[in-house]
């Protein structure tokens, strides 16, 4: 019976076997993740700028598939000048969702903003 009870384990793998052990251990609250990018934004809003990068980056610590904080932590990143870090916020937004158009205009508007004036 244990060794069933194995395979069929095994065999439904779902969206927490893929979570680092760390992340299967402590898990956020469900929706902990949603006030802690309201904050985020109330900092960025605020004119905090550093506090809103540090807040996203811990959620994205947190939970890496989470792509709104990504796609915000991005934007925080830009707007402190650290335009490289912002790309590669939206380029593991891409890895995670293939085609996602706000990762895509946000990559276009950057590249835009590289090239130098004509």
């Amino acid at each position: 019976m244990t060794q069933k009870r194995a395979k069929s384990t095994a065999a439904n793998h779902g969206p927490r076997d893929r979570l680092s052990p760390q992340r299967r251990a402590h898990p956020p609250r469900r929706g902990e993740e949603r006030g802690r990018a309201k904050l985020a934004a109330v900092h960025r809003d605020s004119g905090a700028g550093a506090e809103a990068v540090a807040e996203y980056e811990e959620i994205v610590r947190q939970n890496p598939g989470y792509i709104p904080a990504r796609l915000s932590l991005g934007l925080a990143l830009q707007a402190a000048g650290r335009q490289e870090a912002a790309v590669e916020q939206w380029n593991a937004v891409l890895e995670l969702s293939p085609g996602n158009r706000r990762a895509e205009m946000y990559l276009k508007l950057a590249e835009a903003a590289d090239r130098p004036a004509t």
